[in-house]
């Protein structure tokens, strides 16, 4: 069965096989996809490289609620700071299970800072362990207190 094709369509479909080509052989087969899109750093991954290369671990803190865990994860890979969590899944199989939080001991003071502000914000118990080589972490700026308080 012979169907005819008008020239345009012919040149039409030369052209758009020579534009495909000749872009694979010049950026390769994923020439489509964006280069450019920012990279995201899991901050446990980080953790667990930090402590390979000789950093120190710290249990920070004890959650016994998984929703509280998922708000300070998110507050921690925002501030680009290392953490681990222990017994994460287990609490869901064990209620009442607490799961333990690890930070480098290096980021101390402001883990300490993100967590204060998220205990007094949404008025959590959190039990934070301190650091017994560390001098406490310095008081809230009020500035940093004044703008949470009139939100």
């Amino acid at each position: 069965m012979y169907i005819p094709i008008g020239i345009t369509t012919f040149i039409i479909i030369i052209i758009s096989l020579w534009v495909l080509i000749s872009n694979i052989f010049q950026r390769g087969w994923g020439f489509w996809k964006n280069n450019d899109a920012p990279v995201y750093i899991e901050m446990e991954d980080v953790f667990f490289d930090e402590v390979n290369n000789g950093e120190k671990s710290y249990r920070l803190m004890d959650i016994f609620d998984q929703f509280d865990l998922m708000f300070l994860k998110s507050l921690f890979q925002s501030e680009q700071i290392p953490y681990r969590v222990d017994f994460q899944y287990g609490s869901k199989l064990y209620p009442g299970l607490c799961m333990a939080f690890n930070i480098l001991e290096r980021d101390y003071n402001d883990a300490l800072q993100v967590i204060t502000i998220f205990d007094r914000r949404k008025n959590r118990n959190i039990r934070v362990y301190r650091l017994p080589s560390v001098t406490p972490a310095a008081p809230l700026q009020d500035d940093v207190t004044k703008s949470l308080d009139t939100q």
